[in-house]
């Protein structure tokens, strides 16, 4: 199921009406633009006080690196409060795909490696 395929992203930060996937892709253009090494289907296994990552996928192995800033994006699946047995309404401090915009204001905060 494809998420936020509808306009109304993007109008603060570039000045357009955009769906999400091109909100998305805007911010992935200005990320491979970088120096910041981005890894995808990899598995951290450990982040030390130091900031030395050990993470592993198909393509590497295991492997060790200095971080100078680390960003995890975890992915998440929305779940409904009935779903994950939550009682009452709306716990405190708890968004919704649909909440979290509003709470943020969208803004994306990257981290130059």
């Amino acid at each position: 199921m494809n998420q936020c395929i509808h306009t109304g992203f993007g109008l603060h930060k570039f000045k357009e009406e955009l769906t999400g996937p091109e909100y998305a892709w805007r911010y992935e253009t200005q990320v491979k633009n970088t120096q910041i090494k981005i890894k995808v289907d990899t598995m951290v296994q450990k982040i030390t006080a130091d900031k030395i990552i050990t993470y592993s996928n198909e393509q590497e192995g295991t492997v060790e690196m200095q971080a100078e800033s680390i960003i995890l994006a975890t992915g998440c699946r929305e779940r409904t409060r009935a779903s994950l047995h939550i009682p009452g309404t709306r716990p405190a401090g708890i968004y919704t795909a649909r909440h979290s915009p509003e709470v943020c204001e969208c803004t994306w905060l990257f981290a130059r490696a």
